[in-house]
């Protein structure tokens, strides 16, 4: 299956161009800031980021499905003290993600309020796969710092829901837009499989264009 993804990216690119070229569809880029936690008393929120391209396909009434090929990175925290030393850890999560939405934007044929030439809520919801691409734990322990590999302790694989909200702002032939969107991973990603369950939660705030 991994080995499989070069050859699904490249299709996928090849796709874009054609449906463009076609005039059936705009293409983008996107980008910003998340959030990632796991629930429960061992991790802490942390921050990271994700960038990617996405195909928007219309079709027809505000609707369009809209698939997205993302690089993102995760980031797990946690800290653990005995009341002598205290030990900080942090888990740094890369992934490729491939997230299928449906989005529905607010067009003035469905709310007078609003013109496809000004700005437009919109909203979208779907599922993702990723393929987790490096895994890294820096841990620091009294003042001492040191960084190892992580790959065996997190799972390859992970797949889940995301839903979300945006505006979108049409200038001079491009789409401009800006995001919120949640991420609800529905796999434990420990590799352990006597240890706790972690299931990732990610908060990501994006810009974005298309065309």
């Amino acid at each position: 299956m991994v080995r499989s993804w070069p050859v699904i990216g490249g299709i996928l690119v090849c796709a874009c161009l054609h449906a463009q070229a076609a005039g059936g569809a705009e293409i983008g880029v996107k980008g910003g800031l998340v959030r990632a936690s796991v629930p429960g008393e061992v991790w802490s929120a942390a921050n990271g980021f994700e960038v990617g391209g996405f195909l928007s396909l219309a079709t027809g009434r505000g609707l369009a499905l809209q698939p997205e090929v993302i690089f993102v990175r995760r980031a797990m925290a946690g800290e653990i003290s005995d009341g002598v030393a205290t030990i900080r850890s942090t888990t740094t999560l890369d992934y490729v993600e491939v997230p299928v939405l449906l989005k529905y934007t607010f067009h003035r044929s469905t709310r007078r309020w609003t013109r496809p030439d000004r700005v437009s809520p919109m909203v979208f919801g779907g599922a993702f796969a990723a393929v987790r691409t490096r895994a890294t734990a820096s841990t620091e322990i009294g003042g001492l710092s040191f960084e190892e590999d992580a790959t065996s302790q997190i799972k390859r694989g992970d797949f889940g829901l995301v839903v979300g909200a945006g505006l979108e702002i049409p200038q001079r032939g491009r789409t401009w837009s800006a995001e919120v969107r949640y991420t609800y991973g529905m796999r434990s990603i420990n590799a352990s499989a006597t240890a706790d369950a972690w299931r990732m939660r990610t908060l990501a705030m994006l810009v974005g264009v298309k065309w």
